[in-house]
């Protein structure tokens, strides 16, 4: 006969969860539109900075064009290619200050009864675990290049094209600053200790297509009647997104302990 143990665990935050912080999220850019004939270059350069985040490398270059190579503008060309960064979550940031151990606890009670877990006083500190901001916490990264075409087939008929290649890089990810090592805590006041660190990616395909079919070519007669059915038009369009990461949320460790491995 096999015997089949489940070891059920709960989870609990006590304490006080009031916490005051300021979050100023600052960005400053130049850009320039070049305009030749039938072509628009558009050079720029952005630089981010909070003061939550110890990271002050936040410059942004980036480049598009725009290039139409009829004289009548039915074909047009775009591409772009950019840094971009992205801002720490608040929420993040809060829980950092939040359950730190003493504002307030998170107790992980094996087996709890229901719907009274039980007196709390009586857990071991290591039931008890605590979440921080990594030292090397940065801004996340974020490099993007994209590619698409506007064309006009008919007077009632045009479609669109964008292909777009996105990396996302110093994405946060958690790691136990406390595992138990020979079964023991390396800080014996604490259970897991976990912090957020930016390590992670996440690789992105995006392809959007739409186009627009108008009922009636355009006309000034079309607009003389208060209403013209034929002022309609049908709209379609396709959306395929193919996102790959090794990160399940801000304070999520990996199950190996590596991130390699997700």
């Amino acid at each position: 006969r096999r015997v089949v143990t489940k070891d059920v665990r709960g989870r609990q935050i006590v304490g006080d969860p009031r916490v005051t912080f300021l979050s100023v999220r600052s960005g400053m850019y130049v850009q320039d539109d070049i305009k030749l004939k039938g072509l628009t270059l558009s050079p720029g350069l952005r630089y981010s900075i909070q003061n939550l985040v110890n990271d002050r490398t936040a410059f942004e270059p980036r480049f598009g064009f725009t290039w139409s190579p009829r004289a009548n503008g039915s074909t047009v060309l775009r591409g772009s290619i950019g840094w971009f960064h992205g801002f720490i979550p608040e929420p993040l940031y809060e829980q950092t200050l939040r359950i730190d151990g003493q504002r307030q606890r998170e107790y992980i009670i094996r087996n709890p009864s229901y719907p009274d877990p039980g007196d709390l006083s009586g857990l071991p500190p290591s039931a008890v675990n605590r979440y921080l901001l990594g030292e090397d916490f940065h801004l996340q990264q974020n490099f993007r290049w994209s590619a698409g075409v506007d064309q006009v087939v008919s007077p009632r008929l045009r479609f669109n094209v964008l292909y777009n290649w996105i990396h996302l890089q110093e994405q946060p990810r958690g790691v136990n600053l406390n595992p138990l090592v020979n079964g023991v805590r390396i800080d014996p006041n604490y259970g897991n200790v976990i912090a957020s660190v930016t390590d992670t990616q996440i690789k992105r395909h995006e392809v959007v297509v739409n186009s627009t079919f108008s009922l009636a070519a355009p006309s000034p007669a079309l607009n003389q009647a208060r209403f013209n059915w034929r002022r309609m038009n049908v709209q379609a369009g396709y959306t395929f997104v193919k996102p790959r990461n090794n990160s399940d949320g801000w304070f999520a460790v990996p199950p190996t302990g590596n991130v390699e491995d997700d």
